[in-house]
């Protein structure tokens, strides 16, 4: 069935009680004690940490979600649980990360947040809720409408000092060789465009990373591809590019589109990806990944 605007605006609502019920359920377990578990087959012990408090946030969402399934004929992605690939026969399906960045959680530091996105069969998000519960910032979105933040209207990307980029990354690239000397290629592309002075900034996970891009702008948040498996996943992305308009970029690493309903896996390790202010910034991270670190 296709969705109105009517339905968009209704599924976003219950995606907004889901996100805000479970932030709170998260915010009430941060000061107590939890159990943590790995994750198998994550590349870094950001991707690997998982407590029980990732599942009690997702029962919570779930919960909420479950009715809309019915209603709407939806399917549903969820980090916590096995991807029963109905999400590629559905027209939608809900994609959820309930709780993104937990490494950050567990050390009760800022960067964590519940993410929400409805996401097309095509791969293309068309709604898109995230909450950080630690800073008590809702964001909402539709696509075709206006994104707010706490009911306030996100006035796009400012660009608030044109000559310098932030770069957001996650933490343990600060330690990756390849990555710097990515940076410090890249940087010099920039200064070409204009921007004559870069920064790097670890915002948190990576739904943190990317929102970051929206709010540092002008910034950019990247992954390279690579064989082993890792590289974020579907739901890492899904809510925050649905974010991303105007001239604002969501793409791989080679600048096609980023495909949110993949047929094989979920993990992104095989495309890469790249959120960008603006086309000049990704045109400087294709070209140098091309030219020069297209074997990574």
């Amino acid at each position: 069935m296709k969705l109105s605007q009517e339905n968009l605006t209704t599924l976003s609502r219950y995606a907004i009680s889901a996100a805000l019920q479970a932030g709170e359920l998260v915010q009430n377990h941060i000061d107590k004690r939890f159990n943590h578990y790995s994750k198998q087959g994550a590349d870094s012990l950001a991707a690997q940490i998982v407590t029980e408090v990732d599942f009690l946030a997702q029962e919570k969402i779930l919960k909420i979600l479950s009715e809309t399934c019915q209603l709407y004929d939806l399917a549903i992605l969820t980090e916590e649980s096995e991807d029963d690939r109905t999400r590629l026969d559905k027209d939608y399906f809900w994609c959820i990360d309930p709780l993104d960045g937990t490494l950050y959680f567990s050390k009760n530091e800022p960067g964590y947040s519940i993410s929400i996105a409805l996401v097309s069969k095509s791969g293309e998000s068309i709604l898109g809720v995230i909450y950080d519960p630690y800073d008590d910032r809702l964001y909402t979105t539709i696509k075709g409408q206006k994104s707010l933040v706490n009911q306030n209207t996100i006035n796009g990307f400012s660009n608030k000092d044109k000559e310098v980029v932030t770069i957001l990354c996650d933490r343990h690239y600060f330690q990756d060789q390849i990555y710097n000397e990515f940076i410090d290629k890249l940087s010099q592309l920039f200064a070409k465009e204009g921007y004559h002075s870069i920064k790097t900034l670890a915002n948190g996970g990576a739904v943190k990373n990317a929102m970051g891009v929206l709010e540092y702008s002008p910034a950019c948040y990247f992954k390279f591809p690579k064989e082993q498996t890792g590289g974020g996943c579907v739901w890492d992305y899904a809510a925050s590019s649905c974010f991303f308009t105007g001239d604002a970029v969501v793409t791989d690493i080679k600048g096609n589109r980023l495909n949110l309903n993949p047929m094989g896996s979920v993990y992104m390790n095989h495309c890469g990806i790249v959120f960008a202010s603006n086309q000049k910034i990704a045109n400087c991270i294709y070209q140098l990944y091309q030219n020069q670190f297209n074997k990574i």
